[in-house]
């Protein structure tokens, strides 16, 4: 394992944006109250009706059952970064935060393992600043799965990278 190794992905302009808008949206949501892991979509707010902010008609919500779980790009959605019409979840993550379908760039900000490790809002905004300044680490299967070490939430000049310090949490 090296941990100087980094995977470096190659974003527009627009995406660094997108990663620093919707990292300070997360960090902002937890000092607001909303707990990062509860959020969910209620039945009536699909994952469209949310991507898109068009209203889906009683037919097509009516297929899906129960929450969606909302993680990274549901935030995503909701600080504003709004999908293309006819966009897929797939799409719309690669286009939005340049993280390619079962890329290291997609597990290091959405993977569901995190949940066990940090599935904080702090985490995955300060997973999102560390890409921009470091890349993805060569290690990050190990750090996603608690194996190894990171100072991604630590590390000081992340949190100044979104003009925020770090929030002292209970």
């Amino acid at each position: 394992m090296d941990f100087y190794k980094h995977l470096h992905p190659a974003l527009s302009k627009e995406q660094q944006e997108n990663f620093v808008v919707l990292a300070r949206h997360l960090v902002m949501l937890v000092a607001e109250g909303e707990r990062y892991e509860r959020a969910e979509f209620d039945v009536g707010e699909t994952a469209l009706d949310l991507m898109t902010g068009d209203q889906l008609s009683a037919d097509q919500t009516a297929q899906h059952e129960g929450p969606l779980a909302c993680g990274v790009l549901g935030h995503a959605v909701r600080a504003g970064l709004k999908a293309l019409p006819g966009e897929t979840w797939r799409e719309y993550q690669a286009r939005v935060l340049g993280a390619e379908f079962d890329s290291p760039l997609e597990d290091w900000l959405t993977s569901f393992w995190w949940i066990k490790t940090d599935g904080s809002a702090d985490g995955a905004a300060m997973r999102l600043m560390y890409v921009l300044d470091y890349g993805v680490p060569g290690d990050w299967e190990a750090i996603i799965h608690g194996q190894a070490e990171s100072d991604y939430l630590t590390n000081g000049f992340l949190w100044d990278r979104i003009g925020m310090m770090r929030p002292q949490r209970g």
